[in-house]
This record gives structure tokens, sequence and C-alpha cells, in this order.
């Protein structure tokens, strides 16, 4: 976790050092949750490609409220979970004017960060937590696979 922090040249939030402390990544519906060093590597090849120039000419999902900095790839992105498309959920520790620090964003390779609220990790679990226990999503062990209706961690409730 160190190292992680040490590049980001920032702590880690408390919430996401507890939550590793506990589970060396934690699944996020189909996205398979990132421990440490997952996510420093994952944070790492996505940062040399910023700072190759590699994002700059990329276009970014519009956003009427500006809760994310309206760039490709941040450094102040912490990946928590990729999906099998290279798509992510992350900590963001430099939000846009509307933002909280620690929101939680998705990231995705065609169109880059958004979000549809400022909920924090804490928050997302929880109601992860809460879907899963009511029954309204269902994971299904055999297939790796999630079974219900779309439903959106991030939002504003």
């Amino acid at each position: 976790m160190q190292a992680l922090a040490n590049a980001l040249g920032k702590p880690l939030p408390p919430e996401l050092v507890a939550m590793w402390q506990v589970h060396d990544g934690l699944r996020i519906f189909e996205y398979e949750g990132l421990g440490p060093a997952a996510s420093k590597k994952t944070r790492d090849g996505l940062e040399s490609l910023r700072k190759k120039g590699t994002f700059d000419d990329h276009e970014v999902f519009e956003q009427s409220t500006p809760r994310v900095q309206p760039v490709k790839w941040h450094e102040a992105w912490i990946p928590i979970a990729k999906d099998g498309c290279g798509n992510l959920y992350c900590i963001d520790l430099a939000p846009g004017p509307a933002g909280l620090v620690g929101q939680v964003i998705k990231w995705e390779v065609a169109g880059g960060p958004f979000t549809t609220g400022s909920a924090d990790l804490a928050t997302v679990l929880e109601r992860y937590a809460d879907a899963l226990e009511s029954g309204d999503f269902t994971y299904l062990a055999d297939s790796g696979t999630y079974d219900g209706p779309y439903l959106d961690l991030l939002g504003d409730r």
C-alpha cells in the first residue's frame, strides 16, 4: 500500500486502507477487485500513457454536473476494480468543482471518467451489500456473473 501512496504523493483514503486490510481487492458486480499491487500496476500503466501524451486528443464523456476532472486520465485516481474490457472503478482524489475528494468514479476505455453522484467508497460498498442482501441482485457463483436490474451505486440519493 505504501508504494501506491508514494506514487500518488498523498496518503490513501482510510476506508480504502481498511478494505485492503480485509480483502486483497473486492469484486463489485462484474468488476474484479484490485488489491494494492494490482491497483498500482494498473495506475502506473495509465499514468505512463498520460505522461507520453497518449490521451491528449482523446474525447471524454460530457458531464452536466462537473464532478470529475474533464481529462482522460488523472494521476490522482486510484483503480479499485477492473472489468474484462479494462473499464475501472476508481477513487478520485482530485475531483471536479462539483465533486468530493474520495468519490468513486467509473472510468471507461472509450470515454474516460464519469459519475452520477459523489458517493465515497464506504457508501458504494454499503449500497452494493444492501443490493445483494435484499436479493435485488444475485451473484451466480457457478458462472461468476450477476443477475438483476441495472443498479447505479454512484448516484446521489
